[in-house]
Parts: C-alpha cells; structure tokens; sequence
C-alpha cells in the first residue's frame, strides 16, 4: 500500500459518491483501501468533513455541491431542452449566468461548455454523448 496525498484521496472520495451510494466512512476506507491507499478512519473523517459531504434523508452521503446545484435549479431553471448537440436551459430572468456557473462547476460527463445570457443557457455537448441524457441529468438536479 503506498500513502496518498490529501487531494489524491479527495478527488477519490468525490468520484466514489458520484458513482455509488455510501452510507457509511467505514465504506469510505474500505474503498480507498481498494485503490491501494493507506489511510485510517480519522483521516476519512476529516476529508469527508473537507470535501463537505452531508448525508441526504435516505442516510446515503452527498456532495454538498450537489446539494446546492439541486437548490439552484428548483428555483432558478423553469424549462430544460435539447436538439442535437445541444441543450437550452431556461431559466428565471437575471439567472442564466448563476446557473451557468453552477453547470460548469458540476462537471457534468459531456458538456464540453456553456454561453450564458439573461434567461438563456446554451450548453455544448460532446459528439459521442446524447444530448437526452445531459437533459436528464439536469432534470434530476431539479426534481431532485
């Protein structure tokens, strides 16, 4: 086992959350673990506090990013929509941009970027992932 840099485990503890519901820092270890870290439950415990993981109503963990981009898009985006590579979010007037930003930093696998207006988000969506499935991602931050 060879022992890893803070950001090293961070950018792992983010990924593993995105791709699977955690309950538990024992699961959390166990996964770094896996990935040939050496870490001990207390230093779990502080990156889980770092990366600001909260756990949701279901007592799986989230990113507290998450958790704000769902917040922003329940009340800031009104209609989500797609054609070809592209997909059109429309939002509240004055808050295209606060969204953009929020998309942006998301990372969503895809969007290759976004142009912003007043009410009016264009998002650019790589040629080999479905602008559908963009469009659903989104829809989920806002049924969320």
């Amino acid at each position: 086992m060879k022992t890893s840099s803070k950001q090293e485990r961070i950018n792992l503890i983010k990924e593993f959350i995105k791709h699977k519901e955690v309950r538990t820092q024992e699961e959390l270890l166990n996964y770094l673990e896996s990935q040939g870290l050496q870490v001990t439950q207390a230093t779990v415990s502080r990156d889980v506090s770092e990366v600001g993981l909260q756990k949701k109503g279901t007592g799986y963990y989230v990113l507290a990013e998450e958790i704000e981009l769902k917040s922003i898009f329940k009340t800031l985006v009104k209609k989500i929509n797609s054609s070809m590579n592209i997909v059109l979010v429309s939002t509240v007037a004055g808050a295209a941009q606060t969204v953009a930003r929020y998309i942006d930093s998301a990372k969503i696998s895809g969007v290759l970027g976004s142009v912003a207006g007043d009410d009016t988000i264009f998002l650019l969506v790589s040629e080999n992932v479905p602008a559908r499935a963009v469009v659903k991602k989104l829809k989920a931050f806002k049924e969320g």
